[in-house]
């Protein structure tokens, strides 16, 4: 079933909040406060030269690197869409959702729409907006190489 950014927000930072109280006392209680926290979201577009399959692999390959991909995340059913919960903010602590769309371009090159979202509390980490930038360069570096 898909899942929307939020929830599976909220459920990584109850996964947290089990790890580091060790047990799963009261994390049901972490997992409707996150729901309930602002979300930084980011977004930024990318050109490439590189074909819409290429440029796809490329992206579902450094997901992959950086985190764990989510199949299960509530995307637009006509995009190529890929996505994965990665570590951001301090000491990579904040999970992030980072979806990468690929856009084919009618001139045969694509459009790549980065777009990260992280839960925001008290002191402000802009997670969202660094993992965001942090896959956009790999995408960029890795795609201008290949």
């Amino acid at each position: 079933m898909a899942r929307s950014t939020n929830e599976i927000l909220a459920a990584e930072l109850q996964k947290l909040g089990e790890k580091a109280a060790r047990k799963k006392t009261g994390s049901d209680v972490v997992g409707w406060v996150a729901k309930k926290l602002p979300n930084d979201a980011f977004q930024l577009t990318l050109q490439t030269p590189a074909d819409p399959a290429a440029a796809l692999r490329t992206a579902h390959a450094i997901l992959e690197e950086k985190g764990r991909l989510c199949d299960d995340l509530n995307v637009l059913p006509d995009v190529a869409t890929v996505a994965a919960v990665v570590g951001s903010g301090f000491l990579g602590l904040n999970p992030a959702v980072v979806t990468v769309q690929v856009i084919p371009r009618d001139d045969g090159s694509t459009e790549l729409v980065v777009t990260g979202t992280a839960k925001e509390g008290l002191i402000k980490q802009h997670a969202g907006e660094k993992a965001a930038r942090d896959v956009a360069q790999h995408l960029q570096q890795r795609l201008e190489m290949g």
